[in-house]
């Protein structure tokens, strides 16, 4: 049966919804988007997280047998999981130092965490290019 990468993508998220039990309702992330303000609950983030990691791999465990490449695999995996271990440090960090709510206004984490969200958006799309290089090479 073997290793299969993507079981790491179901540990990871075991291991968010942990995380999850035990951050306070209180701490959440504030996001100023030109004239938009967002408040995002840590706890919610996470979970979110979480459940989509979960989605992921179960797309995975049924789809393992279509994929085309083993290298567009490992890639999407490991950058979802890069991108999700930092949105998860900066939520923590930044929570710990404004104790209690998150401005991204004025930190680094303006510029960087949207960075994160757009490289996590990007990567799936190596998901679907696999699938589909799959399902082409499956009916030629």
């Amino acid at each position: 049966m073997g290793f299969r990468l993507y079981n790491i993508l179901f540990v990871t998220a075991i291991l968010l919804i942990l995380l999850s039990l035990f951050i306070a309702e209180t701490n959440t992330l504030d996001l100023h988007l030109t004239d938009t303000y967002l408040v995002l609950s840590g706890v919610l983030i996470l979970r979110a997280l979480a459940l989509f990691l979960i989605l992921l791999w179960l797309l995975y465990r049924f789809t393992q047998n279509i994929l085309f490449s083993r290298i567009l695999t490992g890639l999407h995996i490991v950058v979802t999981l890069v991108t999700t271990v930092c949105v998860t440090f900066f939520l923590f960090y930044y929570g710990a130092y404004a104790r209690g709510h998150i401005e991204t206004r004025g930190t680094p984490l303006r510029l960087t965490l949207p960075l994160f969200i757009i490289s996590a958006l990007l990567s799936q799309l190596l998901y679907i290019i696999n699938l589909l290089l799959g399902v082409i090479r499956r009916f030629n």
